[in-house]
């Protein structure tokens, strides 16, 4: 019994941490589409090095809300719209701060790349979280295994 408890915590942990480098890899890729668009492709190496350093603490900033607002505590595999206001609440007051702190820095990111990033982790956090919900079901569909009944056979 104890061994299964066990189990079940690790792939817990697993399944947390898993999201957690999703969500630090999507915060580094959205500040850099950000700045992508705002720049049109022209990254200058000081917008480069501020991003790097910017993105450690905005990547913190994201983690902290999602696990405030319980979204590494769900189980995405039976997620609903509670799910999906939770992450757009937790991506809006992340933003927000994020915006404060850069306001208070002395060498910054543009804050339009901010706006964009809010759009891309949004995209990218539920993209990966609706993912994690209807891939399962789609490889057992391709597999042959379905739980669903078919309408003509109750006919």
């Amino acid at each position: 019994m104890k061994r299964n408890f066990l189990k079940i915590k690790i792939n817990n942990f697993l399944k947390i941490l898993f999201f957690i480098i999703l969500d630090i890899l999507s915060v580094y890729s959205a500040i850099f589409i950000g700045l992508a668009i705002r720049l049109e492709g022209n990254i200058s190496q000081d917008y480069i090095k501020i991003a790097f350093i910017d993105s450690i603490f905005i990547s913190a900033i994201f983690i902290i809300f999602f696990f405030a607002l319980g979204i590494y505590r769900s189980l995405w595999r039976y997620a609903g719209s509670k799910q999906y206001i939770k992450l757009i609440v937790a991506c809006m007051l992340a933003t927000a701060v994020s915006v404060f702190i850069e306001i208070l820095l002395p060498r910054r990111l543009p804050l339009s790349v901010l706006a964009v990033l809010f759009f891309v982790i949004l995209l990218f956090s539920g993209g990966i979280r609706i993912s994690y919900r209807v891939l399962p079901r789609f490889l057992k569909s391709r597999n042959g295994v379905s739980n669903q009944t078919s309408v003509m056979s109750h006919l």
